[in-house]
C-alpha cells in the first residue's frame, strides 16, 4: 500500500468517512501527510535502534552525482586522497555500516571504526600518512555526515560505503498537468507536468483518475474520485524527466489520456506493517477531536512497534531452519 491509500484507510477506520465518500469537516490532507510521516519515522528508528539493515545502499566513489532533497552530491567527494582527512558523505546517508577500498592493489586495505577521541585514534594522527594496500585506517563520522580518518592513505584510494540511508519525506503529489498511458507499456506522458522541478520522489505508486482532477484522500467535495484503499495501483520505476515517468510493470487497462493523477509514496518497510502507520494517523486524528477512541489506536500502534523487531530479525537471520521428516503411518 501506497501512503495515500494508508491515510485513507486510517480516516476509514477511525469514522471519518461520511456516507457519500466525504472527510469529516477539520482534517486537511496536509496534516494527515504529515502525521503519516510521523509514523514512518518512529518504525523506521525502531528498526534502526535494533541494528536491522533494511534499505543498506552501497555507493562508491566511482558512481555517477546525484539529486537527494535538493541537494546534488557526487559520490567522488568521498574518494580518499593522500592529503585529505575529512570528507562530506552523501546527503542520505544516516548509519555507517562498513567502508572497503577498491583501487586495484588497495582492496586488502582495512577500516576500523574509533571513535575520534579515543587516544589510539589521537595517536595515530600523529603519523604522516598510512602504508599501501595493508595500512590500517581508523575512521569516524563527525557532526552529521562527514567521514574523518585518523590518516590519509599514502595513495588516492577510492573507497565503497555501506550505509544506511535517511528515506525521502513520503510525498502524495497531484502537481500540475495530466497524463496518458498506452495499453502493455510501461511509458507514462505527463502534459505541462513538472516532475522533475518539484523533485517528486520515484518510489512510489502512479495513480490515475477517471477525469481530468486528482484523485482524492481527505475532501468535503462531494464530487471527485476517491483513493480506493483495497486497490493495486502502478508502481513507478523511473521518473526520466518533466514529462516522462517507467513504470515497473506495463499498464494493462485500455489506454488513458487527459487524466489527472497521483504520485504517492511507497514505504521501505515491510508492507504487513504499514497498518501501523494507518492507526498513528487515526490516532492522531482521534486526538484532535479529543475522542477517547484515540486510546485503542495508539495502543495498536505500540504494539505493532513490539511485533516490528522479532519479524524483521527473524528475515535476516541466515540460520537454517530444519523441519522432520512426515512419516505416513
Amino acid at each position: 500500500m501506497n501512503c495515500a491509500q494508508v491515510i485513507r484507510r486510517a480516516l476509514y477506520d477511525a469514522n471519518f468517512i461520511l456516507q457519500d465518500n466525504t472527510t469529516t469537516p477539520g482534517l486537511v490532507t496536509a496534516e494527515l501527510l504529515a502525521w503519516a510521516n510521523e509514523a514512518k519515522d518512529k518504525v523506521e528508528k525502531t528498526l534502526r535502534t535494533n541494528d536491522q539493515d533494511y534499505n543498506l545502499l552501497t555507493r562508491a566513489s566511482t558512481d555517477s552525482s546525484f539529486r537527494w532533497d535538493g541537494v546534488t552530491y557526487s559520490p567522488a567527494d568521498f574518494q580518499l586522497t593522500t592529503t585529505a582527512r575529512s570528507y562530506t558523505l552523501p546527503p542520505d546517508m544516516l548509519l555507517i555500516r562498513r567502508i572497503r577500498a577498491t583501487t586495484s592493489g588497495e582492496e586488502e586495505r582495512t577500516f576500523r571504526h574509533v571513535d575520534i577521541s579515543h587516544p589510539e585514534f589521537v595517536s595515530g594522527e600523529q603519523t604522516a600518512s598510512t602504508t599501501t594496500t595493508s595500512g590500517e585506517i581508523m575512521w569516524d563520522i563527525t557532526g552529521e555526515r562527514t567521514l574523518r580518518i585518523h590518516n590519509p592513505p599514502d595513495v588516492t584510494t577510492d573507497i565503497e560505503i555501506a550505509y544506511i540511508p535517511r528515506s525521502r519525506r513520503l510525498q502524495m503529489y497531484t502537481g500540475a498537468g495530466t497524463v496518458a498511458t498506452t495499453q502493455d507499456s510501461t511509458t507514462v506522458t505527463g502534459s505541462s507536468t513538472v516532475w522533475v522541478v518539484d523533485a517528486v520522489n520515484a518510489f512510489a505508486d502512479l495513480l490515475v483518475s477517471t477525469s481530468t482532477a486528482a484523485p482524492l484522500v481527505a475532501t468535503q467535495t462531494t464530487s471527485g474520485v476517491y483513493v480506493d484503499p483495497t486497490a493495486t495501483y502502478s508502481p513507478i520505476s523511473t521518473i526520466d524527466s518533466a514529462t516522462s515517468i517507467t513504470l515497473l510493470g506495463a499498464w494493462l487497462p485500455a489506454a488513458l489520456t487527459g487524466r489527472g493523477y497521483m504520485i504517492a509514496s511507497r514505504f521501505s518497510f515491510p508492507p504487513e506493517h504499514t497498518h501501523m502507520v494507518s492507526d498513528w494517523v487515526a490516532y492522531r486524528a482521534l486526538k484532535k477531536f479529543r475522542s477517547a477512541d484515540q486510546t485503542s489506536f495508539k495502543k495498536s500502534f505500540d504494539e505493532g512497534l513490539a511485533a516490528l523487531v522479532p519479524d524483521t530479525a527473524e528475515r535476516q537471520t541466515a540460520d537454517p531452519e530444519f523441519v522432520e521428516d512426515f512419516v505416513y503411518e
